[in-house]
């Protein structure tokens, strides 16, 4: 086979064909990478591999057209045939020197990849998604074209038959909506080229993706041996055309039978390993224990059939029902039930496509598509929160309580979105509320109040004395002000903290350039507990240095929660003209948040009252809260966790959908676009005209 391999491989290098089919690989890889990658400044290259999955149909049969269909037109069949090698190393021989000429055309690419990383950051377990998938899919490509080649002597129609086949594959994904559902319509999705790609090129390694490409392989190349073996024996070994029909058969028979196996192992099992950073498909902790602890059954009724919903939504779905025997999901359409999406409407649930519906004893949730996914302003998608949309719609199911939180208002406080969605995706009920005019709720669960810009007036102060002093909790953000906040702080100052007018800045841990932009240090705490395992922090923008006035006093005790470094310094005022550090200017660490808690005697109360305080606002700006790397949405959904006495807030973090955005000057991109589009693909074509006049003159 060794043999095989080289004679074929240093071929390639021997005639024009194989210059050329590098030349316009490179070509058309070069126009895909900088158009979809470098242009749009996108570091991502799920795009491009699929573009050119497409390429490498058009291009392969050119290379495979040969392999055998030459042989035959110089007679040279013989000499197989007749060869002392078996016709399984001629054949493995052939093929593996194919794969690895079209891999030297694909490594040529890996320069893609060191220029992404230069400008940016790139997923690398993704990236190895990506080439993986290219191939094996082009392994796949040379296997089939090679079969072809075996029963024609004709060169093209070997590229013409190659070329049917392999559309044929790729459009199967495109008509299987036109297939009634069934075991026909998932047949037909699980042999198109572009459903296994696809799920690889994601960064997700399934059993049923590496059998299919797998299975082709082996099954393309044993039909190319029995084909010669078919020759051979009619040259004399008495192989008849039932023995090669018989086998031919049984071979696609195991094959089929070890995708079937394959594809109920990997639904059932969930053989899946995910290797994108965000870990799209796989569930997080969270969510596997509430799965773990369901106390009854749920159903789930996802309103489409399951070939046609929504890939990444539809596997979630099924890790959800693997995750616990008390759930179950089933798929309907909407439109061959519409008794049932009717009854869901009487009761206030808009069903429509792809609706996904949780329910349990009569409670029940619903959410459209969009529901499931972080949505910009513009429009733009910016992550999946399905997981912590589900999770939480298990949790209200199976529960009947629904904390109310309330935000105070009045003063022109401004909540983010951000700060009020991680109370509403977790059941909780939020209202604004005017102490002066409706006063607190009894059954008020946690009182915020989001950096007021006036202080509060007397009579407010006394309900919000009287709601701590009656086992009440309460979050609170103060930022400067020129007007003053002095009775809130009188308020704080008699639970132990006080808030000073000066602003921190940092020396040393501070973000995008700006001392102001303090990134914190966490103190042993309750609330900071959770990141003794989890690595990122929090940035605390704009803070206010806070004290401690006690630690411990007739029943409240007082704890540092977040603290700046010891080379922070601080400046008075609200606005800061100079930033640099002045000799005059107090000298950290300063304390960012802290708590208050102070317990009760007695059996009339229901509970130790407690206060969260931080001198800062821009913690919980939408920007920041969004951003994956920052602790900032865990710190505050930890924060309230304490204050509400457990895990009432879910910690599912929103996964990042959006592209890894690269940075490259818009004049390099023009020469990025020179160089691999033009000049290298140039010299690969003039090298290959260069090898075809010197054989000519030979």
């Amino acid at each position: 086979m060794r043999a095989v391999l080289e004679k074929e491989f240093r071929q390639y290098f021997h005639f024009f064909v194989g210059y050329f089919f590098l030349a316009v690989f490179l070509f058309f890889a070069g126009y895909y990478f900088v158009m979809g990658n470098l242009f749009p400044q996108n570091g991502e290259l799920g795009t491009f591999s699929l573009s050119m999955l497409s390429v490498s149909i058009s291009l392969i049969p050119l290379l495979t057209m040969r392999s055998f269909a030459e042989e035959f037109r110089q007679k040279t069949d013989v000499l197989l045939i007749t060869s002392p090698l078996s016709m399984t190393r001629v054949v493995l021989g052939k093929f593996f020197a194919l794969f690895l000429f079209f891999c030297t055309g694909l490594c040529a690419t890996l320069v893609y990849v060191v220029i992404l990383s230069y400008y940016g950051s790139f997923d690398p377990l993704v990236t190895l998604g990506n080439y993986t998938a290219m191939m094996l899919s082009a392994a796949a490509f040379i296997a089939m074209g090679m079969l072809v080649s075996s029963l024609t002597e004709s060169q093209a129609i070997a590229a013409a038959l190659s070329y049917a086949v392999l559309f044929g594959l790729w459009m199967l994904d495109f008509f299987s909506p036109y297939i009634g559902e069934g075991v026909l319509k998932s047949a037909a999705l699980h042999a198109s080229f572009r459903n296994g790609f696809r799920e690889l090129a994601m960064g997700i390694f399934s059993l049923s993706s590496l059998v299919y490409y797998g299975s082709l392989i082996a099954l393309f190349l044993f039909l190319t041996v029995c084909v010669f073996d078919k020759k051979r024996g009619a040259a004399g070994s008495g192989r008849g055309l039932f023995a090669f029909t018989l086998t031919v058969c049984m071979a696609v028979v195991v094959a089929v039978l070890a995708n079937v196996c394959a594809a109920l192992a990997t639904e059932r099992l969930g053989l899946k390993l995910d290797l994108t950073a965000n870990k799209l498909y796989a569930l997080s902790n969270t969510t596997k224990r509430v799965l773990s602890d369901l106390p009854e059954q749920v159903d789930v009724l996802a309103f489409n059939s399951k070939t046609d919903f929504l890939v990444l939504i539809r596997e979630l779905l099924d890790a959800y029902e693997r995750g616990s025997d008390k759930l179950s999901v089933r798929y309907l359409d909407p439109y061959e039930n519409p008794r049932l999406v009717r009854q869901y409407k009487e009761s206030g649930h808009d069903i429509a496509l792809n609706s996904v519906v949780v329910e349990c004893r009569g409670r029940s949730k619903a959410f459209a598509i969009t529901d499931f996914y972080d949505i910009d302003r513009a429009g733009n998608v910016r992550g999946v929160i399905a997981e912590q949309t589900l999770t939480s719609a298990l949790l209200y199911v199976t529960s009947l309580r629904e904390p109310l939180v309330e935000f105070t208002d009045g003063h022109d406080e401004r909540p983010s979105a951000s700060l009020m969605e991680i109370f509403e995706l977790n059941n909780c009920r939020t209202r604004r509320t005017a102490l002066a005019v409706t006063g607190i709720a009894a059954d008020a669960e946690l009182l915020v109040v989001a950096s007021p810009a006036r202080d509060f007036e007397e009579a407010e102060i006394r309900l919000l004395s009287e709601y701590l002093e009656n086992g009440g909790r309460l979050m609170a953000f103060i930022e400067p002000s020129p007007a003053g906040f002095s009775r809130l702080n009188e308020l704080f100052a008699d639970w132990g903290i006080k808030i000073s007018d000066n602003l921190v800045l940092e020396q040393s841990l501070f973000m995008s350039g700006n001392p102001l932009n303090i990134v914190a240090a966490y103190i042993p705490h309750e609330i900071t507990r959770f990141f003794s395992n989890n690595r990122y922090y929090v940035v605390a923008p704009s803070s206010s240095a806070l004290s401690q006035v006690y630690q411990r006093k007739g029943g409240v005790s007082t704890a540092a929660v977040l603290m700046s470094t010891s080379k922070s310094y601080a400046k008075g005022g609200v606005v800061i003209e100079f930033a640099a550090r002045a000799e005059d200017d107090p000298e950290g660490p300063f304390l960012l948040a802290a708590t208050a808690q102070k317990t009760f005697d007695g059996a009339l109360r229901k509970r130790n009252a407690r206060l969260f305080l931080m001198g800062c606002k821009n913690i919980y700006a939408d920007d920041l809260m969004a951003t994956g790397s920052l602790a900032n949405r865990d710190f505050l959904i930890q924060a309230a966790n304490w204050l509400m006495d457990g895990d009432t807030l879910l910690d599912i973090p929103a996964k990042r959908l959006n592209a890894s955005a690269i940075s490259v000057p818009g004049n390099e991109v023009g020469l990025y676009g020179i160089l691999l589009i033009i000049l290298v693909p140039s010299a690969v074509l003039a090298a290959g005209i260069t090898v075809f006049l010197r054989r000519r003159r030979l």
